[in-house]
């Protein structure tokens, strides 16, 4: 529970350009990617996901060098799904 609610705070910040940037710099990306997990639930694969699409239209190339970000993301809830399709929308 604790870990939903930092994370839910951490998407709350991810609104502004200077803060994804501070959020990504921090490793937040290494921190969604576990969170994306078969072993972790739902709610904290969906507030993973939520945050990737956050940081996507910005940093979509490192999201894609994330070892097993996007991996990840295929076993999740919708909101992964969406993450995934606006960095491909991005990308072309």
């Amino acid at each position: 529970m604790w870990h939903t609610k930092y994370d839910q705070a951490l998407n709350n910040l991810a609104v502004t350009e200077e803060n994804k940037l501070r959020i990504v710099e921090a490793g937040a990306l290494q921190h969604y990617t576990k969170l994306l997990g078969s072993d972790r639930e739902e709610h904290e694969q969906q507030a993973a996901a939520h945050g990737i699409s956050m940081l996507a239209p910005l940093y979509k190339r490192r999201i894609i060098r994330e070892p097993g970000c996007l991996k990840g993301c295929q076993f999740t809830a919708i909101l992964c799904i969406i993450a995934v399709i606006i960095i491909l929308l991005l990308l072309y």
